[in-house]
Protein backbone atom coordinates (compact mmCIF):
# COMPACT_ATOMS: atom_id res chain seq x y z
CA UNK A 1 0.00 0.00 0.00
CA UNK A 2 2.89 2.35 0.92
CA UNK A 3 4.35 1.62 -2.09
CA UNK A 4 1.67 2.64 -4.20
CA UNK A 5 1.18 5.62 -2.01
CA UNK A 6 4.88 6.68 -2.82
CA UNK A 7 4.50 6.05 -6.83
CA UNK A 8 1.03 8.01 -7.12
CA UNK A 9 3.23 10.69 -4.97
CA UNK A 10 5.86 10.83 -7.17
CA UNK A 11 3.86 11.07 -10.14
CA UNK A 12 1.65 13.98 -8.81
CA UNK A 13 5.06 15.82 -8.25
CA UNK A 14 6.44 14.77 -11.43
CA UNK A 15 3.93 16.18 -13.24
CA UNK A 16 3.53 19.44 -10.89
CA UNK A 17 7.18 19.69 -11.88
CA UNK A 18 6.71 19.50 -15.76
CA UNK A 19 3.84 21.88 -15.63
CA UNK A 20 6.28 24.23 -14.16
CA UNK A 21 8.88 24.00 -16.36
CA UNK A 22 6.84 24.14 -19.34
CA UNK A 23 6.35 27.71 -20.89
CA UNK A 24 2.78 29.00 -20.10
CA UNK A 25 0.57 29.43 -23.33
CA UNK A 26 -0.37 32.90 -24.34
CA UNK A 27 -3.95 33.55 -23.97
CA UNK A 28 -5.90 33.95 -27.49
CA UNK A 29 -5.92 37.22 -28.40
CA UNK A 30 -9.07 38.53 -30.25
CA UNK A 31 -9.84 41.27 -32.43
CA UNK A 32 -13.40 41.57 -32.65
CA UNK A 33 -15.27 44.22 -34.54
CA UNK A 34 -17.27 47.04 -32.62
CA UNK A 35 -19.03 48.37 -35.84
CA UNK A 36 -20.54 46.73 -38.74
CA UNK A 37 -20.67 48.51 -42.00
CA UNK A 38 -23.24 46.80 -44.75
CA UNK A 39 -25.20 49.29 -46.43
CA UNK A 40 -25.75 53.26 -47.28
CA UNK A 41 -28.58 55.30 -46.20
CA UNK A 42 -31.13 54.70 -49.12
CA UNK A 43 -29.36 53.24 -51.82
CA UNK A 44 -29.32 49.40 -50.26
CA UNK A 45 -26.43 47.13 -49.22
CA UNK A 46 -22.59 47.62 -50.34
CA UNK A 47 -21.47 45.68 -53.51
CA UNK A 48 -17.82 46.36 -53.81
CA UNK A 49 -16.55 48.44 -50.94
CA UNK A 50 -12.71 49.36 -51.93
CA UNK A 51 -11.51 52.38 -50.19
CA UNK A 52 -12.31 53.87 -47.27
CA UNK A 53 -10.82 57.15 -45.25
CA UNK A 54 -11.96 59.25 -42.41
CA UNK A 55 -12.53 62.69 -41.80
CA UNK A 56 -11.09 63.83 -38.15
CA UNK A 57 -12.26 67.74 -38.69
CA UNK A 58 -16.27 65.75 -38.88
CA UNK A 59 -16.01 62.51 -37.20
CA UNK A 60 -16.95 61.23 -40.13
CA UNK A 61 -16.02 58.17 -42.28
CA UNK A 62 -16.23 57.70 -45.65
CA UNK A 63 -16.13 54.99 -48.25
CA UNK A 64 -16.11 54.61 -51.93
CA UNK A 65 -18.28 51.54 -52.77
CA UNK A 66 -17.12 50.57 -56.92
CA UNK A 67 -19.97 48.67 -57.94
CA UNK A 68 -22.62 50.64 -57.15
CA UNK A 69 -21.18 54.06 -58.03
CA UNK A 70 -21.38 55.26 -55.06
CA UNK A 71 -19.66 57.24 -52.40
CA UNK A 72 -21.11 57.37 -48.73
CA UNK A 73 -20.40 59.18 -45.73
CA UNK A 74 -21.11 57.04 -42.10
CA UNK A 75 -20.40 57.70 -38.14
CA UNK A 76 -17.85 55.71 -36.63
CA UNK A 77 -20.46 53.44 -35.21
CA UNK A 78 -21.42 52.27 -38.69
CA UNK A 79 -24.50 54.49 -38.76
CA UNK A 80 -25.09 55.57 -42.52
CA UNK A 81 -25.68 59.78 -43.20
CA UNK A 82 -25.50 60.70 -46.73
CA UNK A 83 -23.77 58.62 -50.51
CA UNK A 84 -23.58 60.47 -53.83
CA UNK A 85 -23.17 59.21 -57.66
CA UNK A 86 -22.40 61.30 -60.56
CA UNK A 87 -23.16 61.20 -64.01
CA UNK A 88 -19.17 61.72 -64.26
CA UNK A 89 -18.50 59.09 -61.65
CA UNK A 90 -17.62 55.72 -62.61
CA UNK A 91 -16.39 53.09 -60.38
CA UNK A 92 -15.09 54.89 -57.82
CA UNK A 93 -12.19 53.37 -55.41
CA UNK A 94 -10.31 55.47 -53.69
CA UNK A 95 -11.68 58.49 -51.21
CA UNK A 96 -9.96 61.18 -48.96
CA UNK A 97 -11.32 64.23 -47.67
CA UNK A 98 -9.13 67.46 -47.06
CA UNK A 99 -9.59 70.03 -43.89
CA UNK A 100 -12.26 71.95 -45.36
CA UNK A 101 -14.86 68.91 -46.11
CA UNK A 102 -13.89 68.68 -50.15
CA UNK A 103 -14.37 65.19 -51.04
CA UNK A 104 -11.46 63.67 -53.81
CA UNK A 105 -12.05 60.43 -55.40
CA UNK A 106 -10.41 58.32 -58.06
CA UNK A 107 -12.81 56.22 -60.17
CA UNK A 108 -11.71 53.97 -63.25
CA UNK A 109 -10.49 57.63 -64.76
CA UNK A 110 -7.04 57.34 -63.49
CA UNK A 111 -5.50 59.96 -64.85
CA UNK A 112 -7.51 62.98 -62.91
CA UNK A 113 -8.28 63.37 -59.32
CA UNK A 114 -12.05 63.66 -58.80
CA UNK A 115 -13.74 66.75 -56.55
CA UNK A 116 -16.82 67.03 -54.61
CA UNK A 117 -18.38 68.90 -52.08
CA UNK A 118 -19.12 67.13 -48.57
CA UNK A 119 -22.74 67.51 -50.17
CA UNK A 120 -21.95 65.53 -53.16
CA UNK A 121 -21.92 68.26 -55.73
CA UNK A 122 -19.06 68.08 -58.41
CA UNK A 123 -16.46 70.59 -58.31
CA UNK A 124 -14.40 69.22 -61.61
CA UNK A 125 -11.19 68.11 -61.04
CA UNK A 126 -8.21 68.97 -58.16
CA UNK A 127 -5.94 71.68 -59.61
CA UNK A 128 -2.79 70.04 -58.80
CA UNK A 129 0.26 72.26 -60.46
CA UNK A 130 2.86 70.26 -61.94
CA UNK A 131 0.40 67.68 -63.14
CA UNK A 132 0.77 66.89 -66.85
CA UNK A 133 1.26 64.40 -69.69
CA UNK A 134 0.17 60.72 -68.91
CA UNK A 135 -0.71 60.06 -65.32
CA UNK A 136 -2.32 57.08 -63.71
CA UNK A 137 -3.02 58.19 -60.06
CA UNK A 138 -3.39 55.16 -57.73
CA UNK A 139 -3.84 56.11 -54.03
CA UNK A 140 -4.53 59.38 -52.47
CA UNK A 141 -4.65 60.84 -48.58
CA UNK A 142 -4.23 64.09 -46.81
CA UNK A 143 -2.32 64.67 -43.33
CA UNK A 144 -3.48 67.02 -41.17
CA UNK A 145 -2.29 70.09 -42.41
CA UNK A 146 -4.02 69.64 -45.41
CA UNK A 147 -1.15 68.34 -47.72
CA UNK A 148 -2.51 65.77 -50.47
CA UNK A 149 -0.14 62.50 -51.04
CA UNK A 150 -1.11 61.23 -54.31
CA UNK A 151 0.30 57.98 -55.84
CA UNK A 152 1.65 58.27 -59.03
CA UNK A 153 2.14 55.31 -61.20
CA UNK A 154 3.60 56.64 -63.86
CA UNK A 155 6.65 58.03 -62.72
CA UNK A 156 6.31 55.25 -59.84
CA UNK A 157 6.56 58.55 -57.54
CA UNK A 158 4.43 59.92 -54.25
CA UNK A 159 3.65 63.36 -54.99
CA UNK A 160 3.16 65.76 -52.49
CA UNK A 161 0.59 68.82 -53.49
CA UNK A 162 0.25 71.83 -50.63
CA UNK A 163 -3.65 72.93 -49.46
CA UNK A 164 -3.37 75.46 -52.58
CA UNK A 165 -2.70 72.94 -55.20
CA UNK A 166 1.10 73.59 -55.57
CA UNK A 167 3.56 70.48 -55.41
CA UNK A 168 5.41 70.51 -52.22
CA UNK A 169 7.90 67.33 -53.15
CA UNK A 170 8.29 64.10 -54.93
CA UNK A 171 9.95 60.86 -53.78
CA UNK A 172 10.20 57.49 -55.60
CA UNK A 173 11.40 55.62 -58.89
CA UNK A 174 10.28 52.95 -60.29
CA UNK A 175 11.65 49.56 -59.04
CA UNK A 176 11.40 46.84 -57.02
CA UNK A 177 14.16 48.29 -54.14
CA UNK A 178 13.11 49.79 -51.14
CA UNK A 179 12.73 53.70 -51.98
CA UNK A 180 10.87 52.29 -55.14
CA UNK A 181 7.52 51.57 -56.53
CA UNK A 182 5.86 49.75 -59.31
CA UNK A 183 1.74 50.07 -58.21
CA UNK A 184 0.94 52.51 -55.49
CA UNK A 185 -2.10 50.98 -53.85
CA UNK A 186 -2.46 53.10 -50.80
CA UNK A 187 -1.34 55.73 -48.75
CA UNK A 188 -1.36 56.83 -45.00
CA UNK A 189 -0.26 59.85 -43.16
CA UNK A 190 0.52 60.32 -39.70
CA UNK A 191 2.28 63.08 -37.82
CA UNK A 192 5.87 61.20 -38.28
CA UNK A 193 5.32 58.91 -40.84
CA UNK A 194 4.15 58.20 -44.22
CA UNK A 195 3.09 54.28 -44.93
CA UNK A 196 2.92 53.54 -48.79
CA UNK A 197 1.53 49.80 -49.75
CA UNK A 198 2.52 48.31 -53.17
CA UNK A 199 0.73 45.56 -55.70
CA UNK A 200 3.97 44.59 -57.16
CA UNK A 201 7.09 45.99 -55.14
CA UNK A 202 7.22 45.72 -51.86
CA UNK A 203 4.45 45.51 -50.65
CA UNK A 204 4.41 47.96 -47.83
CA UNK A 205 6.83 50.72 -47.27
CA UNK A 206 7.17 53.24 -44.07
CA UNK A 207 9.39 56.80 -44.70
CA UNK A 208 9.66 59.53 -42.14
CA UNK A 209 8.47 62.61 -42.60
CA UNK A 210 11.67 63.54 -44.78
CA UNK A 211 11.37 60.72 -47.27
CA UNK A 212 13.72 58.28 -45.73
CA UNK A 213 12.95 54.81 -45.99
CA UNK A 214 13.11 53.23 -42.19
CA UNK A 215 10.63 50.01 -42.93
CA UNK A 216 9.54 47.62 -45.14
CA UNK A 217 6.73 45.16 -44.94
CA UNK A 218 7.12 42.73 -41.86
CA UNK A 219 9.52 44.98 -40.23
CA UNK A 220 8.47 47.61 -37.05
CA UNK A 221 9.16 51.06 -38.04
CA UNK A 222 10.51 52.00 -34.27
CA UNK A 223 12.80 48.83 -33.75
CA UNK A 224 15.78 47.40 -35.64
CA UNK A 225 15.86 51.54 -37.21
CA UNK A 226 18.85 51.18 -39.05
CA UNK A 227 19.43 47.83 -39.34
CA UNK A 228 16.46 47.92 -42.18
CA UNK A 229 17.00 51.39 -43.55
CA UNK A 230 18.47 51.68 -46.94
CA UNK A 231 22.43 52.11 -47.42
CA UNK A 232 21.09 55.86 -49.17
CA UNK A 233 19.03 58.74 -48.35
CA UNK A 234 18.11 59.38 -52.22
CA UNK A 235 14.76 59.06 -52.70
CA UNK A 236 13.75 62.92 -52.50
CA UNK A 237 13.74 63.59 -56.06
CA UNK A 238 12.28 67.28 -56.16
CA UNK A 239 10.92 70.40 -53.84
CA UNK A 240 13.46 69.72 -50.32
CA UNK A 241 12.33 68.08 -47.86
CA UNK A 242 8.74 67.04 -47.34
CA UNK A 243 6.57 69.63 -45.34
CA UNK A 244 6.74 68.85 -41.80
CA UNK A 245 3.79 69.48 -38.85
CA UNK A 246 3.82 72.62 -37.85
CA UNK A 247 1.03 71.75 -35.09
CA UNK A 248 -0.61 69.53 -33.28
CA UNK A 249 -4.12 67.96 -34.66
CA UNK A 250 -6.47 68.52 -32.57
CA UNK A 251 -8.24 65.26 -30.80
CA UNK A 252 -11.73 64.65 -32.81
CA UNK A 253 -13.49 65.95 -29.69
CA UNK A 254 -10.91 68.75 -28.80
CA UNK A 255 -12.31 72.18 -27.38
CA UNK A 256 -13.91 74.22 -30.16
CA UNK A 257 -14.39 71.64 -32.57
CA UNK A 258 -18.02 71.98 -34.00
CA UNK A 259 -19.67 68.98 -35.49
CA UNK A 260 -23.03 68.89 -37.87
CA UNK A 261 -24.03 65.06 -37.64
CA UNK A 262 -26.63 66.43 -40.43
CA UNK A 263 -24.93 68.53 -42.37
CA UNK A 264 -25.83 65.72 -45.39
Amino acid sequence: MRRVLFVAVGIALGTAALRAQAPERPAPFYIRPVALFSEHLYEGAFEAPMGICFDPHANEVWVADAKNNLVGAFTPEGVPLFAFRGDDLREPSKVAVDPKGRVYVLDNDRSRIKLFSYRGEPLGDANLSGVSGKVSFGAIAFDAEGNLYAGENESCQVRVFGPDGKARARFGECGIDPGQFQAITGIAVTKDSIVVTDAQAVSMQVFDRRAAAVGRGGFSRTRDRDRHAPARNQVLRSGGELPRPVRRARLAAGPGRLSDRHRH
